[in-house]
């Protein structure tokens, strides 16, 4: 590694964010070449920083099989905005040589649109079915132990939301007891197709840390975390700071100026 590489690797990870500002002033080629030369965590975190328009053409522009070890290193959430902002043809490729596993959640939420509640869910829902016993629900509960919470989704057999069951009554009830007969209805759910602006403020997570999603037949499909709607906030508040942030002192631009002298050294060399 080269001189001006280590230190262009420090003073990104000393300042991130004015980092990434000075970054974002260099041409797409020379961004390329930098992200292609340093640590895959560093690479991550300035794409996760920089405009989302900007960083999906430097995904692009990337080779194909550092695009796709680099946003193994993203969560679901960010690989889905930077997506978004892609050629079809290249998001399709990319998903094409991405872990399965990653790729299925990935266009599952690309179905929905960026401000809808499909696109934030989680696809990873445990659920039992109303007609099973508590006994059987418990079996089942124990295979599925790092996907269970205090109250868990209840189905019909063709996979319909009806309620939920808590913990507490399951371990409570009878074991040869069906499971309906602990099943508390009127439960707040959402659509999947629904803007997430409507569920920001809503009621139920007063009651609620999880809330079912389902589909126009009302199959279950998802789960919708507070904590996923509350870092949608964040992110747009980043981002309308990414926007709205310059560097606008002496020592700021001294600071860029150096900085972007090290940036180009680093692009240009072999």
């Amino acid at each position: 590694m080269n001189t001006d590489l280590i230190i262009a690797e420090h003073f990104i990870r000393s300042d991130i964010r004015e980092s990434v500002q000075i970054i974002e002033r260099l041409e797409y080629d020379e961004i390329v070449d930098f992200i292609s030369e340093v640590p895959l965590d560093l690479a991550s975190k300035v794409l996760l920083q920089m405009n989302n328009y900007k960083a999906a053409k430097c995904l692009e522009l990337l080779d194909i099989q550092v695009a796709v070890e680099l946003i193994a290193k993203l969560d679901l959430m960010s690989i889905d905005l930077l997506l978004r902002h892609c050629d079809e043809a290249f998001r399709n490729a990319l998903l094409d040589r991405t872990a399965p596993n990653i790729a299925r959640k990935i266009r599952q939420r690309l179905q929905y649109t960026s401000n809808s509640v499909g696109n934030v869910m989680s696809l990873r829902v445990f659920s039992l079915q109303k007609d099973a016993s508590i006994g059987e629900a418990i079996g089942l509960m124990k295979k599925e132990r790092e996907l269970i919470g205090s109250e868990i989704f209840v189905t019909d057999e063709r996979a319909r939301f009806e309620g939920i069951v808590t913990i507490t009554d399951l371990i409570l009830g009878e074991s040869k007891d069906q499971i309906s007969s602990i099943l508390k209805l009127d439960i707040p759910k959402v659509f999947a197709d629904d803007p997430i602006v409507t569920v920001r403020n809503s009621p139920a997570w007063s009651k609620y840390r999880t809330i079912p999603v389902i589909d126009r037949s009302e199959i279950l499909i998802g789960s919708l975390h507070f904590s996923d709607v509350s870092r949608i906030d964040m992110m747009e508040d980043s981002e309308l700071k990414k926007e709205t942030i310059e560097t606008g002192n002496a020592v700021g631009e001294l600071y860029w100026i150096g900085l972007t002298g090290l940036l180009q050294s680093v692009s240009k060399s072999d």
